[in-house]
């Protein structure tokens, strides 16, 4: 699994994960660091990377 299909997975688990105040909105930001950020820790876009994953997702 390449770090950008984790990171995708990894944000279906949490977009799913309970939570109490579920009615509540969030915004999930997370970060990385592997060879597509050249080693160094990024901010992943959640604009381009997750953007096509979740774009039908209610909370």
């Amino acid at each position: 699994m390449t770090c950008r299909e984790g990171v995708i997975e990894v944000a279906k688990i949490i977009y799913k994960v309970p939570d109490e105040a579920k009615d509540k909105a969030f915004e999930l930001d997370m970060s990385w660091v592997c060879d597509e950020s050249k080693k160094q820790h990024e901010k992943v876009i959640s604009d381009t990377l997750l953007e096509k994953h979740f774009r039908n997702v209610s909370i």
